[in-house]
Formats: structure tokens, C-alpha cells, sequence
């Protein structure tokens, strides 16, 4: 392969002009950057691209020759495209662009988009730099699949756009959300606005400020600065920027067909007279300049007939064919069940997440029920995703306790990695407490910390940091005597490589992270303490204190709030429960506890149930605290579970917390007799100044 020149550089890699020495062709040559060509996540992220762009043949996606690798660099051998991305066009228009190219350019986007979402994937960066114009064609072709996948991936949010540019994501991916076709949709509408308006809505100073305003902003109305645009046009645009994905067209099919729509009407008005020129075109005095089409002869010229006649209108001509729900699955063993996976019957589907799924299921050999865990198939294809799903199989099988999950199985079938844990019966913490109420007594927070923490001492003794502490991650099994920890797949052991921090979301959960994660540095054993000190304080305040609009505010949170004390949330607390917690979330880890054995052991001095293992349902009150003044005695609980008063007064949430932290609120209110004392004494006050001034007035 002989290279002739360079096209373009790229934060990750480099594209070059090239002559194919067999078929004596020009070709364009994707190389990895010599800096990053040890990287193993940027050369999973390289050689998935290549993968997925050799599945498409479609006219509005780039077409691939080959992949391969020289000298341990790997390329991918790609067709030259004569022409220029959509941002360089623009700046040489200098000008908004008319709404006809708008919507020939939605439409090549938008068939480009139902290709990629045909196969199951999300592009998750469209934005103009990854558009092309064909200058041979005038088509729109879709670009660079490096991070493309159809559900969260690894990568971080970083000023060099990883994992999506901030500007043009969508609420869900800058949330970290899980995805769909609709995210894509988001930042599409973010591309026609600028077209149209001439300026992204959602541009600001900073990465972070971008995303503020994603969740934030509402962008101007179109008519205001176009008025010269179809008001479908406009509400369609809106309709593809609305903050809920659920007000969105629901495919790349429909959005088509509404553009189709606009076109048609505006054709049809053309026929009636409402427009004098013989080529569709937009108002003759358009209150704004408006840049030239595409081409010479106008961007919607005709093409084939099935292009213009609403193609992806009709069943026959459906973009996305029918497909099993799970087709990782084999066929069922019983009618009822949702299929099979290598012998084992999958029953009912338990949950899913950004790297998988969870069933219930039938072991094939045993006859028990079990819990199967798979990862996603568009996952699978990653060698990050796929590494870290096994390491978390081999995490889990190496651990040995009561307090965690344990795995009976891993498998592997042609399509996808597979686990075979325990069927625990119960609910996740997060759910056990929406059943409970806001606030739980101290006794039900100290025997979840304490069953945590000696599921962290296996964990940590085996070198090992979980990341993801939190209440869906703590299981509360169904008889109520034990909580075990789960999800592992966040999990970093002494050689792990994974240095990143948020996943599609994020690598581990904003409001539950510690400082120095939330910050990038590395997590050790204290910060899975940290994660566990909120959900303490959460218990316990009825809140999770660092909880905010979104996970960028929560981070910030995370960093630099500091929390009320528990004594002024709630005063039935033992002090040294109070000063426990706060040791476990002080923002420096040298100041919490050095290890879960030692906070383990702290919460055994203070513990208030002895020796005994009870079930949480003994601790839960069964009547409503009564004042004073109706019964000399706390809550009745069930069974020996201690009695603990509540105060006659306090604050109703960390917010007011807060409040009388700075003295605004007092704890008792001013006495009526005290009241009446001092109007009185104003009064017999007045009345003898007045006299006094008044005799010396008349003397």
C-alpha cells in the first residue's frame, strides 16, 4: 500500500491517501496514532470500528475494503470519499442554510441512521465533522463507528470528546443513561438546528458547561430566527431536541417520514401556485441570507423513484426487520420460557443494565434455579467489555463468604460470555427501603453495614476494590437476615488496566461515588467505604445527600459539599453511630477508616443488637411514634429489637438540616407568656415617655 498524502488527524487516528497496489485504486488508509498504538482500549475501540463498518453496504455509510495490521499498527483500508465533512462545508457558507438542504441532508443522515440502527447499534457521535458530503454524489454519508455500540460503553467524558461530544449528545448519554436509537435522533436535531440557525443551542465556554445546558436549556424557538421555515419543519426539529426521549420520533424511520412530509407539502403548495419558481426553494425574501445547495441544480432534485415516495413509508420496504427479543437465545425448552442458553432454561428476565442482562433460570445439570447473567451481544463484541465481564466471573468465583453473591457456573456460547450465579430470593436495598419508608431505625443501619462490610473484608482481602457500592448493588434476602453484595463487573483488582472513570455512563454511580473516584485517581479499599457511608447517611437522613439534577452536579457534589451532621437530621441517633458515619465520609481518605475490618469493628462497639442474628422486618417499627403527652414509651417494635424514642421535634429533611445548622431555625418557639410580657411592657414604656415629654412641653 502505497500512502500519498495525509487527509486528516484525529485525537485517536490519522486518515491517508493511498494507492492500492492490487487493484490500483485510490484508497483511504485509518491508522492509529503511533502514541496511542499500545493502548489496548484505543485499539479495541479501532479494530470495533472496523468491525461494525464491515457490515454495512449502504450508500449513506462509508463502505470498508479491509482491515488489518502491520508492524503491530493496526489500519483500516476504507473508499476515498472526494469532498468535505458536513463543519467544513458550513464555515464556507458562511451562512445558515436554506431548508430544502436542511432537509435533503436529514434525509441522507436519517438513512444512513436507520442502516446502523437495523443492526442493533447506536452511533452515539453524530455530529457535522463525522457527516460527509460526497462531492461526486452530493450524498450524505455517516462517518466514524469508533464509539459506536448499543448501549453504554467504557470511554470517559473528556474535552476530546470521548464517548460523545458534548455539544451534540443527548440528556440520556451525557447522564449516562442507558441508550437507544433515540439518542442519535437527539444529537441529529442538534445539527439541523445549527444548519438552520447557524449556531449549535447547546455550545458553551466548556465541556461541563455544555452538558449543563443539554439538561437545562430549552433552545430559542427556530421561527424566531427563520421564520421563512415550514412550522412542521420547525416543530419536528423541536420534537428531535425534546429533553425526554419519549416525545422523540421513536425510529430514524419516522423522523424520515416527517421529513418526507415537509417535503411533500411544500412540493404540493409549489403545484398551487403558493410558489413562483419551477425548483422547490424556500421564500423568495427569506429574512436571512441563506447559503447555496449542495449542488448546482439544487439539492432535491429528483432521484429514484423509491427514494421520493415516502421509501421507508410502506411495510414492504420496512428498515428495521422483525427480530427474536433475545437473539442470543436458543430455542425454549418449555413453551413457556423465553428460550434457552447452552442447555439451561431462561425463564423469566430478572433486569438488565448497561452491560447486560440478569434471568431466571433453570440449571440444565441440577434442576435448581439459578440467576444467569449475560452480557449485552453488541457488548461482547468489545474485547474491554468482554475482559471485564470475565474478570468478573473469576472475581466472584475466587470469593468466599455469606455476604456475597456466589457463582456456580461460567460458559460461553458462539454470541455471547455467560454466568451462572445463585437465585437470591428478596429484593435489592434500594427497593427494600421504598417499601420501608423514608427513614430507617439505627438498628436496621447498622446490621446492613455490618453485613456489607464483611462482604467488602473478602473483597478487599483478595485484593481487590468493588467502585459501585450502592443500595441496588446490596441484596436483601427474603427472609431478611442477611444482605449479600453484587455486581462485580465495576470491580478493579491489583492489575487491572481499566483507568476509566464513567461508562456511558459512568464507572460506578455519581451520588455513591467517592472523591478521588469521582476525580479519576485511583480507588482503593477506603473508597468503597466512602460509597458505603452514603448509603448509611441514607438510611438514616431518608436521602442520599449528594443526589443532584445530574451526574456532573452530583460529582461536583461529591467533591466539594460538606454534609450536615446526622445529630441535626435526626436526634434518636447514638452519637457514635453520628461520629462513625462522618468518619467514613470525610473526603480524604487518610481520615476514614483504613480498612472494612476496622469499620466493621466500630460498628460493633456501638452495635444495638448483641450477639443475635435478627431479621430487619424484627427492627421495623409497627405504629407511628406518639408524643409525650399520649404515651411515656418510644415505638413498639416487633420482637427484642431495641426501643428508640424519636425527638418531639425534628428537622424534615437534610435541607432544613442545613437550615438550623446556621441558627435559622430554633429549636423551641418564643413562650406566649413571654410574648404578652414584652407587648406589655412596650406599652406602660410609651405611655411614660409620653408623659414625660409631655409635662416638659407644657412646663
Amino acid at each position: 500500500m502505497r500512502i500519498t498524502a495525509i487527509l486528516g488527524r484525529g485525537g485517536m487516528a490519522e486518515v491517508f491517501r493511498a494507492e492500492d497496489p492490487l487493484l490500483g485504486r485510490p484508497v483511504a488508509v485509518k491508522l492509529i496514532r503511533p502514541e496511542h498504538a499500545g493502548d489496548p482500549q484505543i485499539r479495541a475501540r479501532f479494530l470495533r470500528e472496523g468491525r461494525i463498518l464491515s457490515a454495512f453496504q449502504n450508500d449513506h455509510v462509508i463502505h470498508i475494503h479491509r482491515v488489518g495490521e502491520a508492524d503491530g499498527v493496526p489500519y483500516i483500508v476504507m473508499e476515498l470519499l472526494e469532498g468535505s465533512s458536513l463543519d467544513s462545508w458550513m464555515i464556507r457558507q458562511r451562512k445558515p442554510v436554506t431548508y430544502t438542504t436542511t432537509c435533503k441532508i436529514a434525509r441522507d443522515v436519517l438513512r444512513g441512521l436507520a442502516a446502523i440502527h437495523a443492526k442493533g447499534i447506536i452511533h452515539r457521535d453524530i455530529k457535522p465533522s463525522n457527516l460527509w458530503i460526497d462531492r461526486q454524489s452530493s450524498k450524505v454519508r455517516v462517518l466514524d463507528l469508533g464509539m459506536a455500540r448499543q448501549s453504554s460503553g467504557e470511554e470517559s467524558i473528556t474535552q476530546n470528546g470521548t464517548l460523545g461530544t458534548p455539544a451534540y449528545m443527548s440528556p440520556e448519554q451525557s447522564e449516562g443513561d442507558e441508550l437507544d436509537s433515540r439518542s442519535d435522533l437527539f444529537s441529529l436535531g442538534v445539527v439541523l438546528y445549527q444548519l438552520l440557525a447557524g449556531c449549535n443551542p447547546f455550545q458553551k465556554e466548556n465541556s461541563l458547561a455544555s452538558i449543563t445546558a443539554l439538561a437545562t436549556e430549552e433552545p430559542t424557538l427556530l421561527h424566531f430566527c427563520r421564520p421563512d421555515i415550514p412550522a412542521e419543519l420547525e416543530s419536528l426539529i423541536h420534537s428531535l431536541l425534546s429533553k425526554d426521549r419519549e416525545k422523540r420520533p421513536a425510529d430514524a424511520r419516522l423522523a424520515f417520514n416527517a421529513i418526507a412530509a415537509v417535503e411533500k407539502k411544500v412540493r404540493q403548495g409549489r403545484r398551487e401556485g403558493e410558489h413562483s419558481s419551477g425548483q422547490l426553494a424556500d421564500s423568495q425574501k427569506s429574512p436571512v441570507p441563506v447559503a447555496e445547495p449542495l449542488t448546482p441544480t439544487g439539492v432535491l432534485a429528483p432521484e429514484r423513484s423509491d427514494t421520493d415516495s415516502d421509501l421507508l413509508h410502506s411495510q414492504e420496504t420496512e428498515v428495521f426487520p422483525p427480530q427474536p427479543k433475545y437473539p442470543f437465545l436458543e430455542a425454549a425448552i418449555n413453551p413457556d420460557d423465553l428460550g434457552s442458553l447452552d442447555g439451561h432454561r431462561v425463564i423469566s428476565l430478572l433486569g438488565r443494565g448497561a452491560m447486560g442482562y440478569v434471568f431466571r433460570g433453570i440449571d440444565k445439570n441440577l434442576g435448581r434455579a439459578v440467576a444467569i447473567k449475560v452480557i449485552r451481544p453488541d457488548a461482547a463484541s468489545e474485547p474491554a467489555a468482554r475482559r471485564r465481564f470475565l474478570r468478573e466471573s473469576r472475581l466472584l468465583a475466587s470469593l468466599k463468604s455469606e455476604h456475597v453473591v456466589t457463582i456456580y457456573q461460567a460458559g460461553e456460547t458462539s454470541l455471547v460470555p455467560y454466568l451462572v450465579m445463585e437465585c437470591l430470593d428478596g429484593a435489592p436495598l434500594d427497593v427494600w427501603l421504598k417499601r420501608q419508608g423514608k427513614r430507617v431505625a439505627p438498628a436496621v443501619a447498622i446490621k446492613v453495614a455490618k453485613d456489607t462490610l464483611r462482604g467488602l473484608i473478602a473483597i478487599h482481602q483478595s485484593q481487590m476494590v468493588h467502585r459501585d457500592i450502592k443500595p441496588a448493588n446490596l441484596w436483601v434476602e427474603k427472609d431478611a437476615s442477611r444482605i449479600k453484595v453484587l455486581d462485580f463487573g465495576l470491580t478493579r483488582g491489583p492489575t487491572s488496566e481499566d483507568r476509566s472513570t464513567l461508562s456511558g455512563g459512568i464507572l460506578g454511580t455519581p451520588a455513591y461515588m467517592a472523591p478521588e473516584q469521582a476525580a479519576g485517581k485511583v480507588a482503593d479499599a477506603r473508597s468503597d467505604l466512602f460509597s458505603l457511608g452514603i448509603v448509611v447517611y441514607e438510611m438514616l437522613a431518608g436521602a442520599n445527600p449528594f443526589a443532584r439534577e445530574s451526574a456532573v452536579a452530583s460529582m461536583n457534589a461529591v467533591a466539594h459539599d460538606v454534609l450536615p451532621s446526622l445529630s441535626l437530621v435526626r436526634k434518636d441517633l447514638p452519637s457514635g453511630l453520628v461520629r462513625l458515619v462522618e468518619s467514613l465520609l470525610a473526603k480524604m481518605p487518610a481520615e476514614r477508616p483504613e480498612s472494612a475490618s476496622s469499620a466493621l469493628d466500630a460498628f460493633l462497639s456501638i452495635d444495638l443488637l448483641g450477639k443475635r442474628n435478627v431479621h430487619l422486618d424484627e427492627l421495623l417499627p409497627t405504629s407511628t411514634p406518639t408524643s409525650k403527652s399520649d404515651s411515656k414509651a418510644g415505638p413498639s417494635v416487633k420482637g427484642s429489637g431495641p426501643k428508640v424514642a424519636r425527638p418531639e421535634e425534628e428537622p424534615a429533611s437534610i435541607h432544613q438540616a442545613y437550615v438550623q445548622k446556621k441558627g435559622i431555625l430554633k429549636e423551641k418557639p418564643v413562650p406566649d407568656w413571654l410574648k404578652v410580657g414584652i407587648i406589655t411592657f412596650s406599652v406602660i414604656f410609651s405611655l411614660f415617655l409620653m408623659a414625660v415629654l409631655l409635662r416638659k412641653w407644657l412646663g
